[in-house]
């Protein structure tokens, strides 16, 4: 029997895979809207100005970054949460796979042990079989003999009587009929016995027959119940491999997030140690382009789990658009405070 995937299986992995996407989206998108609102802050600031690290803007620019790392550690975290989860799925799909399959190995073996029994049971059916034809041949031969003795003893009685019945006529003399020539008391007592001995092989050989098809009827049944076994193991065995298979993916999937949220988080945690707004801003523009093709390629991993319908229901495209449009506007700030020659000040 050939087993195809279950399609609510696959549905259903694929629907627990979106529902992760979508809870690492959540976050994500948070850290990405405060950096977009940094960006955003920084480019308020027209070239000379100059904040220090203790003035009331470059405090709020420094809330923003704050709050925008937080929210991607939460991303982040709740990514490493489902790997582990997910590696104990892994763990316990594997355990489960090797059970199915020792499970699978000792009936295959019991079968083999099965199909060796009923082979000798039929052998031995058979030849119990071919006895009884024999013993029932040599009942009748034994019945037959009898028979043929007893209507010698009946002709040899029929011919007494009437030899007794000729004595007594005077003109004939003596005659020879008077003469018996019948069954003997122990040929007769022979003939029952060897009956009744046939009758008891055939009576024997019956009770063998009776036996073996019952033995037959019961390891045939065994045999196909350990077949039907043998299908329900490959079948969960199949089902088990396409479950890993799934979390294989599932774990592929989650390990890349990860890798990629780490990745920006290094980025973005430049920022966290700036002492300036030309400094932030400075470093924005460095970092900005680096951080964008991450979650260009994050976008682009997500998109191929949950489709592009959710990225656009929760404004991932959008949010990419006006990043890289102020990430260029921020490279332009940055250059023109340089023609300017506030180069100093980063």
């Amino acid at each position: 029997m050939v087993y195809r995937p279950d399609r609510a299986v696959e549905l259903q992995y694929r629907h627990q895979l979106r529902q992760v996407a979508q809870d690492v989206i959540r976050p994500l998108m948070k850290g990405l809207r405060s950096f977009n609102h940094v960006s955003e802050m920084l480019l308020c600031f027209e070239p000379g100005v100059i904040l220090n690290s203790r003035s009331q803007h470059f405090y709020a620019i420094r809330q923003q970054i704050e709050k925008m790392n937080q929210q991607l550690q939460e991303s982040q975290s709740i990514a490493n949460t489902e790997r582990r989860r997910i590696d104990g799925e892994t763990e316990h799909l594997t355990a489960e796979l090797s059970r199915l399959a020792n499970q699978k190995s000792q009936t295959m073996s019991r079968l083999n042990d099965l199909k060796i029994t009923l082979k000798s049971h039929r052998s031995n059916l058979e030849s119990y079989r071919e006895s009884l034809k024999v013993e029932k041949r040599n009942l009748q031969s034994a019945k037959d003999t009898r028979e043929n003795m007893r209507r010698r003893r009946d002709a040899a009685e029929r011919d007494a009587l009437i030899g007794a019945s000729l004595f007594i006529i005077p003109i004939a003399g003596w005659i020879a009929g008077g003469i018996i020539i019948g069954v003997s008391a122990a040929e007769w007592n022979e003939a029952n016995d060897a009956v009744d001995r046939a009758t008891e092989e055939v009576d024997r050989c019956k009770s063998q027959v009776d036996d073996y098809s019952d033995k037959v009827t019961e390891y045939s049944s065994r045999i196909d119940q350990a077949e039907c076994d043998i299908d329900k193991a490959d079948r969960q065995i199949s089902e088990t491999e396409d479950k890993l298979r799934s979390v294989s993916v599932k774990r592929e999937f989650v390990a890349d997030v990860q890798e990629k949220i780490r990745h920006a988080v290094h980025q973005l945690g430049q920022l966290c140690v700036v002492g300036s707004v030309a400094e932030v801003q400075t470093k924005c523009t460095i970092v900005l382009e680096p951080v964008i093709q991450v979650f260009e390629e994050m976008t682009t991993a997500l998109s191929r789990i949950t489709g592009d319908e959710l990225l656009h229901t929760e404004g991932i495209h959008s949010l990419m658009c006006d990043m890289k449009i102020n990430q260029r506007k921020l490279k332009q700030l940055v250059d023109s405070k340089r023609s300017l020659g506030y180069d100093d000040y980063y």
